[in-house]
């Protein structure tokens, strides 16, 4: 399948901020991270049914653990491979919220794997912190 069902983000933050994630929770399946670094990255698989998902992100903020919220917002496009390989979802980042309070800046729309030079971990999407 030349597409891909997966999204990369990255954690930056701004001037000298650290993000402590504790724990992310999606589509009810819950992943304990202890992730204190300067920059974070988090791959979240695209639900095929629906045209958003949200990802809830606990994370430690003057020695309380707060909630944060990210909704990606995209298009599926069924599409035709080949008659060989019958057809495959295709997948457009249309927006990107958060309320982290920082931007979300969506780097790469299309997800598919046709680029050579790009990594499976390179990011699609940043959120500035």
């Amino acid at each position: 399948n030349p597409y891909k069902s997966e999204v990369v983000f990255r954690f930056i933050p701004k001037k000298k901020n650290h993000l402590h994630i504790t724990r992310i929770v999606y589509a009810g399946t819950q992943s304990a991270v202890n992730n204190s670094a300067k920059d974070f990255s988090w791959k979240l698989s695209l639900n095929p049914d629906a045209d958003s998902v949200t990802l809830y992100v606990y994370h430690q903020t003057a020695g309380r653990e707060q909630e944060a919220t990210i909704t990606v917002h995209y298009k599926r496009s069924p599409t035709l491979i080949s008659p060989q390989c019958g057809a495959a979802q295709e997948y457009l980042l249309e927006k990107v919220d958060n309320t982290f309070g920082g931007k979300a800046k969506i780097l790469d729309k299309h997800l598919h794997n046709f680029n050579p030079t790009k990594a499976s971990s390179e990011p699609d999407v940043q959120i500035y912190f």
